[in-house]
């Protein structure tokens, strides 16, 4: 990850701070960007960290069989 593309991800993230990583990494194939998807996620991340926390409790309570 080049620091130009980088700063793409970061202008991208500012105009659609909900900007899923897929189409993050469509948008800069489109315009020449030859990384991997893993790749531009990390970079999503360690720019705007992780999209989702954790859950403060468990929204659907699971119910299994006994045995």
């Amino acid at each position: 990850m080049t620091e130009h593309w980088r700063s793409r991800i970061m202008l991208m993230l500012e105009s659609w701070p909900k900007m899923q990583s897929v189409s993050v990494h469509n948008k800069l194939t489109a315009s020449g960007f030859d990384g991997s998807y893993p790749t531009v996620v990390r970079a999503v991340r360690d720019i705007r960290g992780p999209r989702f926390r954790a859950a403060d409790a468990v929204s659907v309570p699971i119910h299994t069989r006994s045995g």
